[in-house]
C-alpha cells in the first residue's frame, strides 16, 4: 500500500505516528469486566461537500 507514505509525506509536524498493533479489550473500552458495555457508538452527518460540522481539512 503506497496512501500511508503518500499521507505520511504531507506532515511535517515530527510526531511519531501510532503504529497498527493488537489490542486487548481493556486498551480499548478500559473496561474487561463480564458484561461490561463495549459498544462505541457516534453519529456523522454528510452534505453535499463532506462531512456536516467538521472544520475544513485543507
Amino acid at each position: 500500500m503506497t496512501f500511508p507514505d503518500l499521507l505520511m509525506s504531507w506532515d511535517s509536524t515530527g510526531i511519531a505516528i501510532n503504529r497498527p498493533r493488537n489490542l486487548s479489550d481493556f486498551d480499548v473500552y478500559g473496561d474487561e469486566s463480564e458484561g461490561a458495555d463495549t459498544s462505541m457508538s457516534f453519529t456523522v452527518t454528510v452534505g453535499e461537500n463532506g462531512l456536516v460540522g467538521a472544520g475544513r481539512l485543507f
